[in-house]
């Protein structure tokens, strides 16, 4: 997966290569583009056939593989399926996904540009993607000093354990929360 901005437009490339080792050569089987309206952030792929990645507004863009094809097509436009939120990262089992409400609002264009957030969604990756929990309660009881960037509270990294039991998110000023799931 590669993911960015050409243009005015966003950009997500997704390439199947074939490795030789034999050979120690590189094929390119299958290569799909696809066009967004802002700048494409990062991507993830998961165990289950799934790929995401996520805009500047932030909206994020779920493709579901399907007999060595995207069900969306190739038609070079794709629309958001979870709108207002920013894709982090799949569970290992691919069943859960995590997200965020990080955006970014370009200053040339008159913005502020980085929207960081505290606020954890976790969905399902079946029926629709529903959200099934929601924090945003990462750092609210700390006292903090106000910085440059004011309160670092801000999430910096999520990840699911290997049993997607717990989940761990690490804020911007180091304070690491693992929390208890109970996704059933």
């Amino acid at each position: 997966g590669i993911v960015g901005k050409i243009g005015s437009n966003g950009y997500i490339n997704i390439a199947e290569l074939m490795f030789d080792e034999d050979k120690c050569t590189l094929e390119l089987i299958e290569n799909n583009e696809f066009d967004t309206s802002r700048a494409v952030w990062s991507c993830g792929f998961s165990i289950n056939n799934l790929f995401a990645s996520y805009d500047s507004d932030p909206d994020s863009y779920i493709l579901r593989f399907k007999d060595e094809m995207f069900e969306v097509g190739k038609n070079n436009n794709i629309v958001p399926s979870i709108l207002g939120e920013n894709f982090i990262c799949f569970s290992p089992s691919g069943k859960y996904m995590a997200f965020s409400k990080q955006a970014y609002h370009p200053i040339s264009l008159g913005g502020t540009g980085h929207q960081p957030s505290n606020k954890i969604f976790i969905h399902s990756t079946n029926n629709g993607f529903p959200c099934i929990k929601k924090y945003s309660d990462h750092g609210v009881n700390l006292v903090l000093n106000q910085g440059k960037y004011g309160i670092h509270r801000n999430l910096a990294f999520i990840a699911f354990s290997n049993d997607d039991k717990r989940l761990m998110s690490i804020s911007e000023d180091g304070v690491i929360l693992i929390r208890n799931l109970d996704l059933q």
